[in-house]
């Protein structure tokens, strides 16, 4: 049996699904309403696939100590190009606001406070967990020196913006964290990017000292911490999905059944050809599957359907969680040994069972964490506008608050 079948994973699915319907139906909890409904309903499945794509490196793992990509080309592209949709998400809602801020001119420090409420509670228990993890791998014995030790831990606290080392020569770095981290970076960069981004071409409002703060922390960020440039152009495709879809024409001819089809195709093809997204041409393939999705086709109702928007309400925690409830399984509670006898069934069948307590993990600190987090925007918001005014970094009070889109 080939160890990465295309079927095996749709085990693990079910078993999401049916876990966060049994949430949704004895929580009594309701799932928010957004403006762009199939994009939320999308997220979810993004995270899972990146779930999935890091259950396929475990299990290769497991039988040859080697962290590497999967031998197949559809669980490379569940991680890789899961998280360049993502990218095309934030770009579609960021640039939609700039647009839109025509209209309503943007609260920049209302936007950025949000931006790190909305990120960093869950980081930090990401990074928190972590750190206990590593604390039982070494003994809880310092192998550096104190400062070191503690300079590499402020690395990790600022979204590794400034590098990700390991922490006190604890082993099997890579295997707690799978790098998912790397990706907030470039989304850290997006962000300080848009006051200028906004100023330049968007005609937007910005007061000197954010379009200071920003640009010095981009350039700062920049030089410590080189980036590809091919991760850009997935934000850039969500600009182009944003003006393809402001026509109410293009959105009801893009929201009929045969396009469904074909962003089905179009994601089909690039897996088939490509085994990374990480190149122009895929990603062009992938941004037209992007457009139709971001034009309000919801593929024959999933996308819109409550389980899937549920989902998609704790795509960043399980983004940036799973790994470690993948470690903390295959080395604390299984062992490396068992979890390495594990036939290829019993492996898959495992992890739909890990899949359904992760979940519930995630709902836990979902609402728990991360949104009581970001409801404290507007206090914050106000807390900050007050310190900016007396310190005469603002000569008037910003904008009144505003609702802002949320991305990974």
């Amino acid at each position: 049996m080939n160890p990465v079948s295309p079927f095996l994973f749709l085990p693990a699915l079910a078993t999401v699904l049916v876990t966060t319907a049994l949430f949704l139906k004895f929580s009594g909890r309701k799932v928010p309403e957004v403006t762009f409904q199939p994009i939320d309903g999308l997220r979810g499945y993004l995270a899972f696939f990146v779930f999935i794509h890091h259950c396929a490196i475990w299990y290769f793992y497991l039988k040859t100590t080697i962290w590497a990509e999967p031998d197949s080309h559809l669980f490379i592209q569940m991680g890789q190009m899961s998280v360049s949709f993502f990218f095309m998400i934030t770009g579609f809602l960021f640039f939609n606001k700039l647009i839109n801020g025509k209209v309503h001119p943007i609260d920049w420090v209302r936007l950025f406070v949000s931006r790190i409420l909305r990120l960093y509670p869950v980081y930090m228990i990401a990074t928190a967990s972590m750190l206990i993890i590593i604390g039982f791998l070494t003994q809880w014995h310092l192998r550096e020196p104190r400062a070191n030790v503690f300079f590499e831990v402020l690395q990790w606290g600022t979204f590794t913006v400034i590098g990700r080392p390991d922490v006190n020569q604890a082993p099997y770095m890579v295997n707690i964290t799978a790098d998912v981290v790397w990706s907030l970076v470039y989304e850290w960069v997006f962000y300080l990017s848009l006051p200028l981004i906004g100023f330049l071409f968007f005609r937007s409002k910005v007061n000197f000292f954010i379009i200071l703060a920003t640009v010095s922390l981009l350039i700062k960020l920049l030089r410590v911490t080189p980036l590809p440039l091919i991760h850009y152009y997935s934000f850039g495709c969500g600009l182009i999905a944003l003006l393809v879809t402001k026509q109410t024409k293009v959105r009801l001819v893009l929201s009929r059944k045969i396009f469904t089809f074909l962003a089905i195709l179009s994601v089909v093809i690039t897996i088939w050809i490509f085994s990374s997204p990480y190149q122009v041409l895929p990603l062009t393939l992938i941004a037209f599957s992007f457009i139709i999705v971001a034009a309000g086709n919801n593929f024959f109702g999933l996308l819109n359907h409550p389980v899937s928007r549920m989902m998609g309400q704790i795509s960043y925690p399980l983004y940036l969680l799973h790994p470690l409830c993948l470690f903390i399984l295959f080395k604390f509670l299984l062992g490396f040994h068992r979890a390495a006898a594990l036939n290829i069934p019993a492996y898959w069948m495992l992890i739909s069972l890990a899949a359904a307590t992760i979940i519930l993990v995630c709902y836990f600190i979902h609402y728990r964490i991360e949104l009581p987090a970001m409801r404290a925007t507007t206090f914050v918001t106000r807390v900050i506008r007050r310190l900016l005014f007396l310190f005469g970094l603002t000569s008037k009070k910003p904008p009144s608050s505003q609702n802002i889109p949320r991305s990974l």
